[in-house]
């Protein structure tokens, strides 16, 4: 389960587009919710990662110390710099397979089912 904080951008729809690439259920989150109703829907739906960029962090935040499920936290700006680390079907990558994929740019994150 790929669960996103993001704002209508070309990550959204990478992202979007490598999960079902990849198989992985996509689950995009409001960026209008509080805190507590973001925690809500990924407990809910078992979400192990939270993709989320600088606008929507103090959500992603407001909701970490509520949140059961989430392992992984990854930050489109900082993959830009290939600081964070990917989550594809449960396994973690590191910045040397990120930048050796498809220009460095980060294809895919979440994790295959529960």
């Amino acid at each position: 389960m790929l669960s996103v904080c993001l704002f209508n951008n070309a990550d959204f729809v990478t992202l979007y587009f490598a999960a079902a690439k990849t198989g992985v259920i996509f689950n995009p989150v409001n960026y209008r919710l509080t805190p507590s109703e973001i925690a809500y829907i990924l407990n809910d739906c078992g979400a192990r990662a939270v993709v989320f960029e600088k606008a929507t962090a103090p959500l992603v935040e407001g909701a970490r110390p509520e949140l059961r499920t989430v392992q992984h936290f990854p930050d489109t700006d900082a993959d830009r710099k290939g600081q964070a680390v990917r989550v594809l079907r449960g396994h973690r990558v590191g910045p040397a397979e990120i930048r050796a994929s498809s220009n460095g740019k980060v294809m895919a994150y979440g994790y295959a089912g529960r």
